[in-house]
């Protein structure tokens, strides 16, 4: 008999959604899955079923869930923790939507926090008067997954090592207390700045998409998107990025890291590369996935605006210059036709707009004054 632990609201049933919700139910977590009334479609047979099948490199087995619902109250109502994993698109109408139902206590943890996620939700919950609700978040999901079915989860990689922050940073300590039992693979950051600027889909997706632009459509469906769409030339550029990130870095003074050795440290290579060709190459599972078949996908859609623009944002208001980032925006928006410097996420939505480097450093530490 699996002793029950903390009592978890899964928000969103996505991938992502899925095998996390699936894996801490068979962890002995009682899970709550909630869905938007807009998706529940998506997801008829689990509110029949209540059970995910879960198979891969995480737990395997039927998991059987508490509930799944689309009232975000009763969803909430009496849980200890709150998990969002949702693109992040649509991040900040999650957080304003919690921001009504959500109670004193509770941890609202962002798994991913993709590009800024936490500091959006830091100032929703700021405008909308929420106090003592603790935020935190990891850069990237505990494993590579995709559904495999209405009811079915399939983990590929199971992840080495999930940067953890707070925000503020002050909380950190208390919220890995919480949450590591969940995800062992859990490693304390700094601050939600370094999380942010470690998330690999920055340089592995909008900046490949937009490079293979002229290969990407209905009739190419043999594209595989890491194998085909990196050549060395192309890893050069993705190497390029990267370093715009690292400036960031050294600005807060966050430890830097190639994005080779972040394929290494999360384990989806076994060896460390010189280039990110090398290390892209080297993976069993970057190799095999399939590319896209239009550009009208997440990879550029959700990635040029929520983590090319907000770094962009973020760079020159520190006087620091990305010009790689700044063209995979404006490339990415025209061809997409729409402008991301509009559309996408700035400082202004992360809370930061005017803020002077140790403002901004004080602020990661310890959030809104009032």
């Amino acid at each position: 008999m699996i002793e029950m632990k903390e009592k978890i609201c899964m928000v969103g049933a996505g991938n992502g959604g899925f095998a996390v919700g699936a894996d801490l139910a068979l962890a002995g977590y009682r899970v709550t899955i909630y869905e938007d009334e807009a998706f529940a479609g998506n997801i008829k047979e689990l509110f029949e079923t209540k059970t995910i099948t879960l198979t891969g490199a995480s737990r395997n087995g039927d998991a059987k869930l508490y509930k799944v619902t689309t009232d975000l109250q009763d969803a909430i109502s009496d849980v200890d923790v709150i998990i969002c994993s949702m693109p992040a698109f649509a991040q900040e109408l999650t957080a304003r939507k919690l921001a009504k139902v959500v109670k004193p206590g509770q941890i609202v943890f962002l798994c991913p926090g993709a590009t800024g996620g936490a500091l959006v939700y830091g100032k929703v919950f700021h405008e909308e008067g929420v106090k003592d609700v603790r935020i935190c978040e990891v850069q990237t999901l505990p494993y590579s997954t995709r559904k495999a079915g209405p009811t079915a989860s399939h983990t590929k990689i199971l992840v080495k090592s999930l940067y953890f922050a707070a925000f503020p940073a002050k909380d950190t300590d208390s919220c890995y207390e919480v949450i590591k039992p969940m995800f062992p693979a859990l490693t304390k950051v700094q601050n939600v700045m370094e999380t942010m600027l470690n998330n690999g889909n920055i340089v592995s997706h909008a900046p490949i998409m937009v490079l293979n632009a002229g290969r990407i459509g209905p009739n190419n469906t043999t594209y595989l998107h890491y194998k085909d769409g990196i050549n060395p030339e192309v890893s050069y550029v993705l190497d390029a990025i990267n370093e715009e990130c690292m400036q960031l870095c050294r600005a807060f003074g966050l430890k830097e890291t190639t994005n080779a050795d972040r394929h290494f440290i999360t384990g989806y290579t076994d060896a460390l590369g010189k280039t990110s060709y090398e290390s892209y190459h080297s993976s069993y599972s970057f190799m095999l996935a399939k590319g896209p078949t239009t550009l009208n996908y997440r990879y550029l859609t959700e990635d040029a605006p929520y983590s090319m623009v907000p770094l962009s944002s973020l760079a020159a208001q520190l006087g620091l210059k990305t010009p790689l980032m700044d063209a995979v925006a404006n490339l990415g928006g025209a061809l997409m036709q729409t402008n991301y410097w509009e559309t996408g996420r700035t400082v202004e939505d992360l809370g930061l707009a005017g803020m002077t480097l140790e403002e901004m450093k004080d602020f990661l530490e310890n959030g809104y004054k009032d």
